[in-house]
């Protein structure tokens, strides 16, 4: 008699970026079949705090996850620290699958049924009231070129004791800014909440493979080295633009760039107006709305 798979289903609670009968249909079938399996509230949560579950899971002869897009999953493990092997893991995406594919896939309906309902509600009343948003890296693809760390301004990437990329501070990323995944030449830098693929864990197709990433001075932001200057936040009044730069041209050059960033980037324009306006002391005045 072979052993049941281990099964995850992710409710989605925060976000509800799945559809609410799909996920009603599945939790449904995954209740009366009688199977042992976890159901979460946000696997976007559990990742981010690095629960100990999601190692368990990732260890587990046999894995059925039933959440969002494959490439979003896997990087959520691995960022919690449970790289999911390739072997005897199946990925079953409410986002894209409809939910007839993803019943057939699950365990014949047995004994022992649980109250979906309940377990709808009490998953719902466990999810916390603020979505998470934090990005996760397809390492897949990721060639570790630090191009996102270099353009993150808020300081979420680091490098891991081998020199390798890891998202070291994922609460200090901007809720909806999804710019970094944007300049990433490799598609590897996923955001599971994003609205469009393939930043949010979607399969690459041809043509965004083919799409060159964006490209912005973000130097003009704050004149000089931006990225120098956002990270010094020390309290001393700090010049922002070198002395023979005309003041009026470098805001002006400023203003045009977060524009183009705002374009370009998705950047919501809560995050660019927390940017410390020119000028001003390092965490001292910030954009103001325009």
């Amino acid at each position: 008699m072979s052993l049941q798979p281990h099964i995850l289903y992710c409710h989605c609670a925060q976000a509800r970026l799945l559809s609410g009968d799909g996920r009603r249909a599945v939790l449904e079938r995954l209740c009366a079949s009688g199977a042992d399996f976890e159901a979460v509230p946000d696997l976007c949560t559990l990742a981010m705090r690095r629960e100990v579950l999601l190692q368990k899971l990732a260890r587990a002869s046999e894995l059925i996850v039933i959440a969002c897009h494959a490439r979003a999953v896997r990087g959520l493990f691995a960022a919690a620290g449970a790289t999911l092997p390739e072997q005897n893991v199946k990925l079953l995406d409410l986002r894209a699958q409809p939910a007839e594919e993803i019943l057939a896939a699950l365990p014949p309906a047995g004994g022992g049924a649980r109250d979906a309902a309940q377990l709808a509600a009490e998953l719902d009343t466990q999810a916390g009231a603020k979505p998470v948003w934090f990005p996760v890296v397809d390492f897949a693809r990721c060639t570790h070129c630090m191009q996102c760390r270099s353009f993150c301004l808020f300081g979420v990437y680091g490098k891991d004791a081998d020199g390798r990329l890891e998202v070291q501070h994922p609460e200090n990323c901007k809720p909806d800014c999804p710019a970094c995944a944007r300049v990433c030449p490799e598609l590897a830098i996923i955001f599971p909440r994003y609205k469009e693929s393939p930043i949010n864990g979607g399969e690459i197709t041809a043509a965004d493979a083919a799409r060159e990433p964006v490209k912005v001075n973000v130097s003009a932001l704050l004149g000089g080295d931006v990225y120098a200057a956002l990270r010094q936040r020390s309290g001393c009044t700090c010049q922002r633009f070198a002395p023979d730069r005309d003041a009026e041209q470098a805001r002006a050059e400023r203003q045009q760039c977060l524009e183009q960033l705002q374009r370009d980037l998705d950047i919501p324009p809560s995050v660019l107006h927390s940017l410390p306006r020119p000028g001003a002391a390092p965490g001292g005045e910030r954009e103001k709305p325009t």
